[in-house]
């Protein structure tokens, strides 16, 4: 879910985009964007600390356009 969903509670075009930067680390990567964050706390790490993936660092180069949209697509201040 998107911070402005987690916030507002509203749907936007603003969380589609959220939502499709997460997609974009997911397929890339292979791997969940929150792995390891307690389901409970993930509202608060998102919306409120700002916590994004991190990429590992193995992400092939052919993919790097792909991982700034992600990035652009998840900013704070998109």
């Amino acid at each position: 879910m998107s911070p402005e969903l987690f916030i507002s509670g509203h749907v936007s075009k603003a969380s589609d985009v959220y939502a499709y930067g997460i997609l974009l680390y997911e397929v890339i990567t292979g791997q969940r964007a929150y792995a390891g964050v307690p389901v409970p706390l993930l509202p608060h790490e998102v919306a409120r600390q700002g916590l994004r993936p991190t990429w590992p660092t193995d992400v092939p180069a052919s993919f790097r356009d792909l991982q700034k949209l992600a990035e652009a697509c998840w900013s704070q201040t998109p």
